[in-house]
This record gives structure tokens, C-alpha cells and sequence, in this order.
């Protein structure tokens, strides 16, 4: 853990906290606060095409707990209007939610570790790496040899390369359906990635 867990341990109570403080203000620390305005300003950029209170939503579904089912119309409309991320209130050391409202940090978690963990690298003097945080590969410079890294991104239907990508300093990060999903009653499949 690099010397990250129990900050990212204390980020997640944080969090939880944030998610059920019933819409008083919640003091986060630094490291939450960024991640948290970085959420908010990734909602901004796409759209809210990702949206870091999409949690109702998520748990409604059971992505977030593993108790899988196919919500209700209106189970969904009453999830659904608790997504806004333009809802998040963000001031210098702390954050407030209203009550009901949910962050869901998971689009975005990998990837932060992965930066803690590259900086760590750096800080002891590591300077070539390559970390595969499943579905987020980050590249450290290049190989020893100055060479690029070389990343396969899997087709999910026969687990054959798609590409090969060369890489140096940078994050190859993906995200599929295929590999968090459930089969309703119905035969229908539902995956993670919500719209």
C-alpha cells in the first residue's frame, strides 16, 4: 500500500460520513477534497455524463452492495433524483451533501491510487515502473531500457489483444460491462456502467 492505506482508509470513512451526515457539513481532509473537486469538475466537463453521486442509482441496482436486481420505474425515479453532482458544496477542508444524496467514488478511485502509488515510486527513487491496478495500467517513464511499455487492451468476447499500445508516462485505463454484470430472472444482462 506505499504507505497510503490508512489515509485512503480514513478518506473512505470520510466519505461515509459525507454520504450520511443528512446534509450538515462534513470536514474532509486534503487528499478527499481534491478527488472530490476533481469528480465534480470531470461532471462538469462530460456533461454529467460521469457523476459522482450516482451511488443511489448504483446501489439501487446492487452494483455496490452485490445483491443484484432490476429496480423498479419508479424506484429509479426516486434514485435518479438524487443524482447531481452540481449538488456537491466544496469549501476549503470540508464538503456537504444533501441529505440522501451519495458520492460513489469508483470511476475514479483506481486512478487516484495509482498516481499516490506513482509518487510514491518517484519519492524512493524508483524511475521506471509499470502498475496494473486492474483495467488501469500506469506507466512510469518508459523501461529501463528507454523503450516504450507495451499495454494489450483484451477483447472481452475471446480475451484476444484489440491493439497493443506503447506507452511511456502515461495511464491506459479501461472499463467494460463484461466484467461486472448480472443475469436477470429474464435472461437479460445488466452491467455496471450506468447511463
Amino acid at each position: 500500500q506505499l504507505g497510503g492505506g490508512t489515509r485512503q482508509a480514513a478518506a473512505a470513512q470520510v466519505l461515509d460520513a459525507l454520504d450520511h451526515a443528512g446534509g450538515e457539513a462534513v470536514t474532509i481532509h486534503a487528499d478527499t477534497e481534491a478527488i472530490l473537486r476533481f469528480g465534480a469538475e470531470m461532471g462538469a466537463r462530460t456533461g454529467g455524463c460521469l457523476d459522482i453521486t450516482l451511488y443511489p442509482v448504483s446501489r439501487l441496482w446492487g452494483f455496490t452492495t452485490g445483491d443484484y436486481r432490476v429496480p423498479s420505474e419508479t424506484e429509479l425515479a426516486a434514485a435518479l433524483a438524487l443524482v447531481d453532482f452540481e449538488q456537491l458544496e466544496l469549501s476549503p477542508g470540508a464538503a456537504r451533501l444533501p441529505e440522501g444524496v451519495q458520492v460513489d467514488l469508483g470511476a475514479l478511485g483506481k486512478g487516484r491510487a495509482v498516481d499516490e502509488a506513482i509518487a510514491m515510486l518517484s519519492k524512493y527513487g524508483v524511475s521506471s515502473a509499470l502498475l496494473d491496478l486492474g483495467g488501469n495500467v500506469q506507466a512510469l517513464v518508459s523501461k529501463a531500457d528507454g523503450s516504450a511499455w507495451r499495454v494489450g487492451v483484451i477483447m472481452p468476447e475471446d480475451q484476444t489483444n484489440f491493439c497493443v499500445l506503447e506507452v511511456r508516462d502515461a495511464a491506459v485505463v479501461t472499463s467494460g460491462n463484461y466484467e461486472r454484470f448480472f443475469t436477470a430472472d429474464d435472461g437479460a444482462v445488466y452491467g455496471h456502467i450506468l447511463d
